[in-house]
């Protein structure tokens, strides 16, 4: 009866350990096939869809800057209140109007993860002719929607005197 016990619990320990292994190894191959996060990865999107928003500025394109946003995404510029993700359009469509021809958009600092990131920036903003109306800086929140890093919070402000 004794070694009848004694099997059963090494059988026990040989089975809880086998199961063990197999729940490590499950888990290992889990992360594994996760796509590993690479900061310098996001920085290409990042510039890649700062290039895309220089360009749609300069094509006085109000939709396809409306697009650089997430579906809850919302611009925060001065002296105004928050304009959410419904209103983005219409707003750069407004700034564009005002005369806006070209943007520079410049990274200072991207840090994040695999699901935000947050940028520092300056910009500067051009009228006809080349002509710069307005330098600052800026702070954007990326959130990566569907495989996608899209601006969520957007907010800017100016480095020029204020106008008397």
């Amino acid at each position: 009866m004794t070694k009848t016990i004694m099997l059963f619990f090494a059988g026990t320990i040989l089975l809880a350990a086998c199961n063990n292994a197999a729940t490590n190894a499950a888990n290992n191959a889990s992360e594994n096939s996760q796509t590993v996060f690479n900061l310098d990865t996001a920085r290409k999107a990042v510039d890649e869809s700062n290039r895309r928003f220089e360009a749609a500025v300069r094509a006085a394109d109000s939709t396809a800057l409306a697009a650089s946003y997430s579906s809850d995404a919302a611009v925060m510029p001065s002296n105004s209140p928050a304009i959410p993700g419904s209103g983005i359009a219409a707003f750069w469509g407004a700034v564009l109007h005002m005369g806006v021809k070209d943007a520079k958009l410049s990274t200072t600092d991207l840090q994040g993860n695999q699901d935000w990131l947050i940028e520092t920036g300056n910009y500067e903003l051009f009228a006809e002719g080349n002509k710069s109306i307005d330098k600052g800086k800026y702070v954007v929140a990326w959130k990566n929607e569907n495989g996608q890093w899209k601006m969520y919070r957007d907010i800017w402000n100016t480095d020029m005197p204020a106008a008397k």
